[in-house]
């Protein structure tokens, strides 16, 4: 994400754009539940980037009903070991709103990087799946043989 948002944001003086960041992932999906979407939200590695962050945020922020949060080998032992156990998708939700206000005053198209993260996690979903079809064919093919 923070990627595609540096295009939209070239200038100097944007100290903010980093706390904003940080704190997207679970203001959007608070959003969702403030318009009463029901959404399973998936993401190959739900694990934290910025060694600044806690490395179990994007799983504490985001536990609540109608979710589901796929977790790389090192986020599950995080929160094995230190995690919250704890509702808190639908926490702060009056917040969303004025974070998503903030980055759009900021330049940033939200809509266009959503739709951008949602094509390359379907691309990459895809991708590493793909192998694994290919296995349980072949599996199929030499089980039909006898």
């Amino acid at each position: 994400m923070r990627a595609l948002i540096a295009g939209y944001t070239r200038e100097a003086g944007l100290r903010e754009l980093e706390r904003l960041i940080a704190q997207l992932a679970r203001k959007v999906a608070r959003r969702v539940v403030e318009h009463r979407e029901r959404a399973a939200a998936g993401t190959a590695s739900t694990s934290a980037k910025n060694a600044a962050y806690p490395d179990t945020v994007y799983v504490d922020n985001l536990i609540g009903p109608d979710t589901v949060n796929t977790l790389p080998e090192a986020a599950i032992a995080a929160f094995e070991d230190h995690g919250r156990v704890k509702r808190t998708i639908d926490t702060g939700v009056a917040d969303a709103a004025e974070a998503m206000e903030q980055l759009a005053g900021l330049g940033i198209d939200m809509d266009d990087v959503g739709r951008t993260l949602e094509e390359q996690g379907v691309a990459s979903f895809h991708d590493s799946f793909a192998p694994v079809l290919g296995a349980l064919k072949a599996k199929t093919g030499q089980l039909a043989q006898g």
